[in-house]
Order: C-alpha cells, then sequence, then structure tokens
C-alpha cells in the first residue's frame, strides 16, 4: 500500500490521467463539528517530506524588528502533515459524484 505522500507524488510528476484539479483530499480537523474537512487538490502546494501546503489559507503576522521598533507582515501558510489525510477522492464533474482512489489503512 503507497502512502498518502507517494500517492501525490504520483499525482504530481506523472499525472496525465489525473492532477491535482481532480482530486479532493479528506483529512482529520480537530476543530472541525465533523471531525474531518475536504479541500480541493488545486489548492495543494509544495509536497514537503512530512507535510503539503495548502494554497488556500494563509494567515499573516507581524513580527517585530528590535533593531527600528518597527513591524514587518509575514505570510505563512498552513501546513498539513499527510498522516491527517483519510481518504483521496476522484471527482467525476458530469454528476458531481466522487470515487475513492486512495484510502488510509486502518
Amino acid at each position: 500500500m503507497t502512502t498518502a505522500r507517494e500517492f501525490l507524488n504520483k499525482v504530481k510528476w506523472a499525472g496525465e490521467a489525473v492532477t491535482f484539479g481532480d482530486i479532493e483530499l479528506v483529512y482529520t480537523d480537530r476543530l472541525s463539528e465533523t471531525g474531518t474537512k475536504v479541500i480541493g487538490g488545486a489548492s495543494i502546494g509544495r509536497l514537503e517530506r512530512r507535510y503539503f501546503e495548502r494554497l488556500d489559507y494563509e494567515f499573516t503576522k507581524t513580527i517585530k524588528d528590535s533593531s527600528d521598533g518597527e513591524g514587518k507582515l509575514v505570510v505563512k501558510r498552513i501546513r498539513l502533515p499527510y498522516y491527517k489525510i483519510l481518504r483521496i477522492l476522484l471527482r467525476e464533474t458530469p454528476d458531481r459524484t466522487a470515487t475513492v482512489i486512495w484510502e488510509r489503512m486502518k
């Protein structure tokens, strides 16, 4: 069984039949009422060793610079660990249904 990271790398580098725009990720989110969230594959940024970036979710933080007292604005993207991914779905456009193409082993 391949890991979520391996599967996403296959889609990224050999994605002729399936691209990030065709998939959705279902992942665990402890702040969600249902315990899970779904994001579109188009919002997947860099695939790092243990995490992937979400392009659709950014936050800004002002950091005070001690030399001149002025703050600088830093934009950060959310990084999600691969172990939170429960399943990867293939979106089928005609009837808006989705098929599971990868699922974490229980």
